[in-house]
């Protein structure tokens, strides 16, 4: 028997030993159950025969050649039992030589060529049998050599077109990443596709990765998971129907929304339109208006007591006799609000104009129309328009004053059970009264300025923001119409600044929108394809899956006594390793490590010190894996250090789980091997750097399962309940912890 060693480092040989001294490896057991019974079907059937001819030779003899016959075999009988013991031996060993020799090398010969082939083509074949298939493993690993050489020409000018694409990618991942707006890029499910540094700050907070972490932004994500805001998906669903509806108008829409830290966001939408017109999701683009709001609150809350204090002093003035008591009177509030305002004024104040929040020109008619419309139809409230405002024109966040203005009038019809209200203008420059009024009576003063505090909602609309704030941001000024009204008749007044002159403002992104071929860092432009969010996996291709590839670290082999001290993971999506989306935490145990622990791992206890416990950790890697389906290598374990922290810590993982050692035995049954450093050197063709970390190895293991998903298609196995029904039949999957 001859053998064939092309790698300086066989798998599975033992430390100092030669290769061509290597032991057999142990034969898998389907593979020589199904030839031993292949060999007792032989054996039985050429018994058969033989006996057959036998009976009809037996009955050609004559009596007394019949009784010679017996006599002679009833003399030798030990000498014929022997002969047959040593004759079947003899066969049994040669049938078990032919095996080992010809049909398992075969067997191995095709596992590795589809190794060769599919995933590494830098493996050589590693095989010891027969001069002939010997032979063929040497033409194969020649073949392997020129292939390997006709591709790294090829190689070479992929890199080179790799590389000028990648300069590309880096100058538009540049801009993206200047941007002073948060980008996100979403499919028709909400998943996100694409964004940048500034949205990762504005939703995920300053630890954008982490145990501390708000959130986690990453690709494949559900915007709506991540924000969670009843607003945004109201938003999208109504711009989606409005497209259907002007396909070629404006329909995008602008709101806002709670970020981390509790910051408030002024989001923009704009739908994504193919060239067929069909939809294909959404641009969210984000702006931080904290400081702007807490700068306006200060501000416009001084200039309108200024302004009721100025007013107050002409009225005053303008009045006959001795004006002395009432300037005396005025003079310290006056002195009081001119000195606050002084101080907001000395403050450097946010690039209001600048489309952090942007006011647009709306003329007032459309704006009248729409707003009744949405009375009828949302409150089943009739507005009466009793001016058509035509000619006029403000400046308006059109959306949001709708809601802040729908949100007042569902108040007052709850207030004073009012079904009708009437709506006009009166333009007395430099301001456009709108006076809302009805048949009843007026609310008070406290009434009306206790529901100004409210947050802006109507229906399931939600909004971080108080009917004041957006009132005063349009700077408004709300008052009760106190004279000029019929008997029985109430009102309020909303005056309204009107500019003589529009700011000049750079145009937004509104309709649709067009994405440039180049990628920034965190992008997956195959996600306008992907199911929805939560979809039934068990037809899903492999390649398609979103997942989390995890790994831990530990003080021991024993899960109901030892502890985790570090977890580490990384996300796949659309078959990408996401290396800029990592989880890796250490965990302080609150015990003391084990040497023989801490030479594997090499986590020092003084590492440990101050770390999160995993009462806190478990929780935050929970919400990191999420709606994913968990990858480990020898996944067992793992999950079973978790199971015994589930009722200290109250998490429960559901996720469904593929192993990277299971998978291994399904494409290779006939190699031994399938510990991480083996299938390392066999699919990677490398050792694996940062071992025993566990961010170093969940790399490994995701690097693994994506080498390992073209030789599961190459044996029909091409969806996650394909995989999970075969590495259920594996030896490894009965190991219990």
């Amino acid at each position: 028997m001859e053998s064939i060693w092309t790698s300086e480092d066989p798998v599975g040989a033992l430390p100092g030993m030669d290769p061509e001294h290597r032991p057999p490896r142990p034969l898998e057991p389907g593979k020589r159950s199904r030839f031993w019974w292949f060999v007792a079907f032989s054996l039985a059937l050429t018994l058969a025969i033989a006996t057959g001819f036998g009976i009809l030779f037996w009955r050609g003899l004559s009596p007394s050649d019949q009784e010679t016959l017996l006599r002679l075999g009833a003399e030798n009988l030990g000498y014929l039992f022997g002969g047959l013991i040593l004759l079947l031996a003899a066969i049994f060993a040669g049938l078990d030589g032919m095996f080992n020799i010809y049909i398992l090398p075969l067997a191995r010969l095709i596992e590795e060529f589809s190794i060769l082939i599919n995933v590494n083509p830098a493996h050589r074949v590693q095989l010891e049998g027969g001069r002939d298939i010997v032979r063929l493993a040497h033409m194969i690993n020649a073949g392997a050599e020129r292939f390997e050489a006709l591709h790294r020409g090829i190689d070479d000018r992929v890199r080179q077109v790799r590389a000028e694409a990648e300069a590309e990618k880096q100058m538009l991942a540049a801009v993206l990443a200047e941007l002073p707006q948060g980008v996100l890029l979403c499919n028709v499910e909400g998943q996100v596709m694409l964004y940048n540094r500034q949205a990762r700050l504005y939703l995920s907070g300053e630890a954008a990765e982490g145990a501390d972490a708000e959130c986690y932004l990453g690709l494949g994500r559900s915007v709506f998971r991540i924000l969670d805001q009843p607003c945004l998906d109201n938003a999208v669903a109504e711009m989606a129907e409005m497209l259907t509806l002007h396909p070629e108008g404006d329909v995008g829409s602008a709101l806002i929304l709670r970020g981390a830290g509790g910051r408030r966001l002024y989001a923009q939408t704009a739908p994504i339109v193919y060239a067929d017109g069909r939809y294909g999701g959404f641009i969210l683009l984000l702006n931080d208006i904290e400081r702007q709001l807490g700068f306006e609150e200060r501000f416009i809350g001084q200039w309108q007591r200024l302004r009721q204090l100025t007013g107050q002093l002409v009225e005053y003035l303008g009045r006959p006799g001795d004006r002395s008591d009432c300037l005396d009177h005025l003079r310290p509030r006056l002195l009081d609000e001119l000195t606050a305002l002084h101080q907001t004024m000395t403050q450097v104040p946010p690039l209001i104009d600048t489309g952090l929040w942007p006011l647009e020109p709306i003329p007032a008619a459309a704006f009248l129309w729409a707003l009744r419309h949405a009375a009828a139809r949302r409150l089943k409230l009739k507005v009466i328009l009793e001016d058509d405002a035509s000619g006029l024109e403000l400046e308006l966040d059109a959306g949001l004053m709708r809601q802040a203005l729908l949100c007042t009038m569902a108040r007052l019809r709850d207030w004073g059970g009012l079904d009708t209200m009437r709506l006009g203008f009166r333009v007395l420059p430099p301001w456009a009264s709108l006076e809302l009024t009805w048949q009843g009576p007026a609310p008070g003063f406290q009434w009306l300025r206790h529901q100004l505090g409210q947050p802006v909602e109507t229906s399931t609309r939600a909004l971080p923001l108080t009917i004041k704030q957006v009132f005063d941001h349009h700077r408004l000024i709300v008052g009760v119409i106190e004279s000029g009204l019929p008997d029985g008749v109430s009102g309020l007044r909303l005056d309204f600044p009107v500019f003589s002159k529009t700011p000049i403002r750079d145009a937004e992104i509104r309709g649709s929108a067009i994405v440039a071929p180049s990628r920034p860092e965190f992008y997956d432009f195959d996600l306008f394809h992907q199911p929805g969010v939560s979809p039934e996996l068990n037809d899903r291709p492999l390649a398609e899956l979103t997942c989390t590839v995890f790994d831990t670290e530990t003080t021991g082999l024993d899960p109901s006594r030892d502890e985790i001290i570090s977890i580490g993971a990384v996300r796949i999506v659309n078959g990408r390793i996401l290396h800029e989306e990592c989880f890796d935490q250490l965990v302080d145990p609150r015990r003391s490590l084990p040497p023989e622990s801490i030479r594997i791992h090499g986590i020092l206890p003084e590492r440990l010190e101050g770390r999160p416990t995993i009462d806190q950790v478990l929780p935050f890697f929970q919400r990191f894996a999420e709606d994913t389906v968990l990858v480990g290598h020898n996944a067992a374990f793992d999950l079973r250090m978790f199971q015994v922290k589930a009722v200290s810590t109250g998490v429960v993982f559901i996720n469904p789980v593929l192993d990277t050692m299971l998978l291994s035995a399904v494409v290779n049954p006939s190699l031994k091997d399938h510990n991480l450093d083996a299938i390392a050197r066999r699919l990677l063709g490398r050792a694996i750097p940062d071992r025993h970390t566990a961010l170093g190895d969940a790399l490994a293991t995701a690097e693994i399962f994506l080498r390992l998903i073209p030789l599961l298609r190459e044996m029909g196995i091409v969806t996650f309940a394909q995989a999970l029904a075969a590495a259920r039949k594996t030896y490894y999957a009965r190991l219990k912890y």
